[in-house]
């Protein structure tokens, strides 16, 4: 009887010295992948931040009156008159 005891005892306290080490191993990995998943985060709302700002630079520099300042810095100039080269043909002739 004593001895069953003692197996039963050893059973459980090697059971329990596993279970806390398996515990420790987990709760490691576990943190070391938590702070990985917060620097992929900050890297995440980085590249948003740069993704909105580049987006606003596109809207800026396509805007029409960037466009048209950009136009009449580099000398170009709105002709109100139009130039043809030839003169429209008939769409429809009439009979």
């Amino acid at each position: 009887m004593k001895r069953i005891q003692i197996l039963l005892l050893s059973i459980g306290l090697v059971s329990a010295i596993a279970l806390m080490a398996t515990h420790a191993v987990m709760a490691s990995i576990t943190a070391t992948e938590g702070i990985g998943y917060g620097a992929l985060q900050s890297r995440i709302t980085l590249l948003e931040r740069e993704t909105m700002r580049m987006k606003e630079e596109v809207y800026l520099n396509t805007s029409l009156s960037t466009l048209a300042s950009r136009a009449a810095q580099m000398g170009f100039v709105h002709e109100k008159r139009v130039l043809t080269i030839s003169s429209p043909l008939p769409i429809a002739y009439s009979r």
